[in-house]
């Protein structure tokens, strides 16, 4: 079942990165969410004979298969590939190991891959039975688990609500707390059970499960997601070549509300009163390729419907 959820496993808004490549593609690339390679083989198959793709993953299993699926491409096209089990967080102290390497395209997928929400030992779906892991690298840092025993009934009410935009986060946790006092909480069936238990009843009229904003919390607390994305952001620039564009693709607003502005502050870094002349000497660093984020077809949302909540915000350096 693992395996072919691999194979079956469907990039989000793929004609859409490949219909906003810069123009004469050549490469580099850089993949810094490679996961199991969709976005990165629709590439390759449009990259030149010769051209270099590099694809990094902090998720082992992931970036193992995909060096397996693109080595195919590799030997036909010559291609140049490079593999990097690497956090996108830390790309700037990567960057420092490259010397004057530049990428004409960067692509960032910042969500979880299909494969890892429907490995149950992962413990990413409110609805498959599995360990309360949602650890992205399982080799290092808290589990899912370890957190909701170490929080208290203030912190976890936090989280939930500022990761989850959960409106109901202080009955959840106070329902953590409860349920934990008398065992722990270390399964996802335990979990998302606790919470639905602790929603109103209107809540649970709702299309979506009522645990899924609090699933959604703590994988983004685990995976320290949002400070990840904003560090990726800004070390992600300087690597690019003039022309060269960024593509970034989140899936909830907490995600696109970071992307959307720093591309801003990218595009229109200028301080000054707008009906005053400009003294700071701040220049746009580049442009704003997609005016609105890019969504998913009405198609497209039909044969996967994970890509419902995908945006998709592209920026060109200058």
């Amino acid at each position: 079942m693992e395996n072919s959820s691999k194979q079956l496993h469907i990039p989000v808004l793929l004609h859409e990165v490949l219909a906003n490549l810069p123009q004469n593609f050549t490469g580099p690339v850089l993949d810094v969410t490679l996961g199991y390679a969709g976005h990165s083989s629709a590439l390759a198959n449009l990259l030149p004979d010769n051209a270099e793709l590099v694809g990094m993953d902090k998720d082992i299993n992931a970036l193992t298969f995909a060096k397996a699926k693109l080595s195919g491409l590799a030997t036909k096209k010559q291609l140049n590939l490079r593999f990097y089990q690497h956090d996108f967080k830390y790309l700037a102290n990567w960057q420092k190991t490259q010397g004057n390497w530049q990428a004409q395209f960067i692509l960032a997928d910042i969500g979880v891959s299909s494969p890892q929400i429907d490995d149950a030992e992962r413990g990413f779906s409110y609805r498959l039975p599995g360990p309360l892991d949602m650890r992205m690298d399982q080799s290092k840092g808290e589990s899912a688990a370890t957190v909701l025993a170490r929080l208290n009934e203030r912190e976890l009410s936090n989280l939930i609500y500022t990761y989850g935009e959960e409106r109901y986060s202080r009955r959840i946790a106070k329902a953590i707390i409860a349920y934990r006092a008398k065992q722990a909480i270390s399964d996802t069936q335990t979990l998302a059970k606790i919470v639905r238990d602790a929603m109103p009843k209107q809540a649970l009229k709702e299309k979506q499960d009522p645990a899924r904003r609090t699933f959604q919390a703590l994988r983004i607390y685990v995976n320290d997601e949002l400070s990840a994305l904003s560090q990726f952001l800004e070390a992600a620039l300087p690597l690019l070549l003039p022309d060269g564009r960024l593509a970034v693709i989140s899936f909830h607003s907490l995600e696109d509300r970071i992307v959307k502005q720093q591309f801003q502050t990218w595009a229109n870094p200028c301080k000054c009163l707008k009906d005053l002349p400009c003294c700071c000497g701040l220049k746009p660093l580049g442009k704003i390729v997609t005016k609105k984020a890019l969504v998913a077809t009405e198609l497209e949302c039909a044969k996967n419907p994970r890509s419902h909540s995908a945006k998709l915000r592209i920026f060109e350096k200058f």
